[in-house]
């Protein structure tokens, strides 16, 4: 469903990151992490290179901004601080990303049980919900014109209170008794 709404863009697509842990299998870099080997990790983040070219080809193609807007909240898990050093591959592919705290969004987070979501022009939005520890369960196809209206709004105001990636000061993954 992903790719197919790919085909009808005609503005953006946000995409909104909040669970602070994921489970990513068939990751080299990913798999790296959770064994513990941290150097290791970094390493084979660049082989995600020619992924990320492939995935942002329909966007280009359609000339169309993907906007990724990843929360974050304090102290950062592995995970998170694994994705930070990996957003400077997928900025350097020309992917925008903003990073928020969780303090600049508490109002929004209790008004609306914030969840992840991609959001496709105002025409659909696939909503997801997972596991405590960052496996899939539901994934949810949102098309009233109404909702995706105010999801649409909400999305603005994310981005109006996230910040560039370039400017996030960003904590290693490896840490120092290891670097």
């Amino acid at each position: 469903m992903f790719w197919k709404a790919t085909e009808r863009l005609k503005y953006r697509t946000v995409k909104l990151e909040r669970e602070q842990n994921f489970q990513e299998s068939g990751n080299a870099s990913w798999e790296a992490l959770i064994a513990g080997d941290y150097a290791r990790s970094i390493e084979l983040i660049e082989q995600d290179r020619k992924s990320l070219e492939q995935q942002r080809k329909p966007f280009d193609d359609a000339e169309v901004p993907f906007y990724r807007v990843r929360v974050i909240q304090y102290p950062l898990s592995d995970y998170v601080k694994w994705e930070l050093a990996h957003f400077k591959l997928n900025v350097e592919e020309g992917e925008t990303i903003s990073i928020v705290d969780t303090a600049r969004i508490a109002d929004i987070e209790l008004d609306t049980s914030l969840k992840d979501f991609v959001l496709f022009d105002d025409f659909l939005m696939l909503s997801y919900d997972y596991t405590l520890d960052g496996l899939p369960l539901d994934t949810y196809l949102v098309t009233d014109t109404e909702y995706l209206r105010e999801m649409s709004e909400l999305a603005d105001e994310l981005l109006a209170r996230a910040w560039p990636f370039e400017r996030h000061p960003h904590e290693p993954l490896i840490p120092l008794s290891e670097g």
